[in-house]
């Protein structure tokens, strides 16, 4: 299985959209942001791995997360608030970096949309309230990487 990255989407300074397609069932898609067992395996970028991990997510629930580099030991922390959650459609979730000179003044939003395609799931991504484009395509970068580990996974 396969996912396919797709045309670029007009974008905004503080926010970032990234659509991919993976050759997996939706619930299966779905199921791998959602369940704590399978997160671990692709939710952070190559070359990183994801040590710790409390993960709740239902509206209302929190996840915190830490992100360390294989070769360089170094740690990212984050944290959030899962906001909606529609099984096998949609989840929305706050995202903040627990290092203050990544932080906007807001809690940057993700919202995640799947829906089928022909060959399998397309899911639109979308973050917003970046403190700079640098952040944001920095983190097109990581997310980039993060969803060719769910490709990986979900093959």
């Amino acid at each position: 299985m396969s996912a396919s990255a797709l045309a670029p989407v007009e974008e905004g300074r503080d926010e970032l959209v990234i659509v991919r397609e993976f050759r997996a069932p939706r619930a299966l898609v779905f199921k791998a942001w959602t369940d704590a067992a399978m997160l671990p395996r692709w939710f952070c970028p190559e070359g990183c791995d994801l040590p710790f991990q409390r993960f709740d997510p239902r509206v209302g629930g929190s996840y915190r997360v830490c992100l360390r580099g294989r070769e360089s030991g170094t740690e990212w922390w984050m944290q959030g608030e899962f906001l909606e959650i529609e099984p096998n459609e949609r989840i929305v979730f706050t995202h903040v970096w627990d290092d203050v000179t990544r932080r906007p003044d807001k809690d940057s939003v993700v919202t995640v949309t799947l829906s089928d395609t022909a060959d399998g799931t397309r899911m639109h991504f979308h973050q917003q309230r970046f403190v700079s484009e640098f952040e944001r395509d920095d983190h097109r970068g990581g997310w980039s990487s993060c969803f060719n580990r769910l490709d990986q996974l979900l093959g």
